[in-house]
């Protein structure tokens, strides 16, 4: 487990800086080194709640607001020092979508509704995505083939 931590954290790296452009890169970069350092997942958890925390970031893409969930859910569990596996991982992951999805489906119509139904649509794709084809050293491999899939779709 502790080596897929570390290759989900280097792909939120790449989504945060190459899809996002944002500066928490630089952040998990740290995190990565912190934790090859010493085990150490305290770092990344510190990005997280509070005024101008990670999570007040806006992100544009489903990759980076599922990576970002998974690590922090691995993050959390090597804390507690919890073993379990990347498909257990993933498949929480996906409940969480699709009872997202189903929330915003069944909502009253609100002014964010069709943006909350596409987000959550495109999580469950891409979660979908890791669960069919992830194995340990093929994620960003994968995460490339998902997006130029995507690509080749809104064409």
């Amino acid at each position: 487990m502790n080596k897929e931590y570390i290759e989900y954290l280097q792909e939120l790296k790449y989504a945060l800086e190459e899809i996002e452009n944002s500066g928490w890169y630089k952040w998990v970069e740290r995190s990565i080194n912190k934790y090859n350092d010493n085990m150490d997942a305290f770092y990344y958890l510190g990005a997280f709640g509070g005024c101008g925390s990670f999570t007040d970031e806006p992100t544009t893409s489903e990759i980076t607001k599922v990576l970002t969930s998974i690590t922090y859910d691995m993050a959390k569990r090597i804390k507690a020092n919890e073993t379990y596996s990347m498909i257990d991982v993933l498949n929480k992951h996906k409940e969480y979508q699709v009872r997202a999805l189903d929330y915003s489906i069944n909502q009253r119509d609100y002014w964010h509704k069709e943006k909350d139904i596409e987000e959550h649509t495109n999580g469950l794709n891409y979660v979908n995505h890791l669960i069919e084809n992830y194995s340990y050293g093929n994620l960003h491999q994968i995460t490339c083939e998902y997006l130029e899939n995507k690509k080749d779709k809104v064409k």
